[in-house]
């Protein structure tokens, strides 16, 4: 993940305050996403992961 700004065909998506931008062709392949933040001693920051496994290579 990281900041980025849109280009021709991505995809933009709007989830409450935040705004996303995907490559058309990552979002073929994947669909959702799960987007997710951790604050532990573990793990802190985002997380993005997809909701389905997508086509092997």
């Amino acid at each position: 993940m990281a900041l980025d700004e849109p280009k021709d065909g991505d995809d933009k998506i709007m989830v409450d305050d935040f705004n996303f931008v995907i490559e058309d062709e990552i979002s073929n392949s994947y669909g959702k996403f799960i987007v997710d933040y951790g604050d532990s001693w573990l793990r802190r920051g985002f997380t993005v992961t997809p909701d389905r496994v997508g086509p092997s290579c």
